[in-house]
């Protein structure tokens, strides 16, 4: 079932994990798709638009997360209808042998910085696949809202070099009667 973005201009999708010997580097993605345009939001391209990448967390020891702010209005002026988050391990082990967990926040605005502070998630959920990759959610730009996928996927270390399964997720879960 859709969950809603209420009325927030924008939101944070996020990915925390333990990294205990600092040799992990999960990767979060936001893949943006419309009738003409595409584009991917990752740490390999920090910025589309006004939504922003927190940047590459690779090989940190301790708390990690990455997060991704996203301008609504100005994703939907691109063109943009739908975006899919995804999760990969670029290292190729699989999101569950790590403490892993995903979220939404919703904010005021998009605001990369290198200080943000998971104690103030609200809503989040553990990771457990025992793939190297996951599709999380497709979001609904227009409606504002979010549909649970947790699609497993191994082999594309990168959201760019997987964007056809991408468009094949969106047009089987994305286009259901709502």
């Amino acid at each position: 079932f859709p969950v809603t973005i209420s009325q927030s201009k924008s939101y944070r999708p996020f990915v925390h994990w333990m990294d205990k010997r600092g040799s992990e580097d999960l990767d979060l993605s936001v893949t943006f798709v419309g009738e003409k345009e595409s584009e991917v939001l990752s740490f390999s391209n920090l910025r589309v638009g006004k939504s922003c990448h927190s940047g590459d967390v690779r090989h940190r020891q301790g708390p990690c997360a990455e997060y991704i702010d996203i301008d609504i209005q100005d994703a939907l002026s691109r063109g943009f209808k739908y975006e899919v988050i995804d999760v990969r391990n670029y290292n190729g082990g699989t999101l569950s042998s790590l403490e892993t967990s995903f979220g939404i926040m919703e904010r005021e605005h998009p605001e990369s910085n290198k200080t943000w502070l998971p104690e103030t998630i609200s809503n989040c959920q553990s990771l457990e696949s025992v793939s190297t990759n996951t599709l999380i959610a497709i979001v609904d730009l227009v409606t504002k809202e979010y549909i649970m996928l947790d699609i497993d996927s191994s082999g594309f270390v990168t959201a760019g070099s997987d964007f056809k399964n991408t468009l094949k997720v969106i047009q089987q879960y994305a286009e259901l009667h709502k």
